[in-house]
């Protein structure tokens, strides 16, 4: 069972599972590997694509990583939270 807000990715071999911060218009995403979750900028309207996506693995590398580096974001891993 996953914290309140989380949600597992089933359809991903890299996510683990994910929660969308609204107000913050921060996406959190928990990797298999590592056990690490990375917070990436992520406005609404690319959250929902990241939902839409046949691959939200490629999607973070290719669309959502690139976004956030333009934004000046740094990696900043943390443990799980359960």
């Amino acid at each position: 069972m996953l914290p309140s807000g989380w949600n597992f990715c089933p359809s991903s071999t890299a996510i683990e599972a994910y929660r969308y911060l609204s107000e913050e218009q921060i996406l959190q995403i928990a990797y298999v590997s590592g056990r690490k979750v990375y917070d990436y900028p992520c406005p609404e309207s690319m959250f929902t694509e990241f939902l839409r996506a046949g691959s939200q693995g490629r999607y973070v590398e290719r669309v959502l990583k690139p976004y956030a580096r333009q934004r000046g974001w740094s990696r900043r891993p943390y443990a799980w939270p359960w």
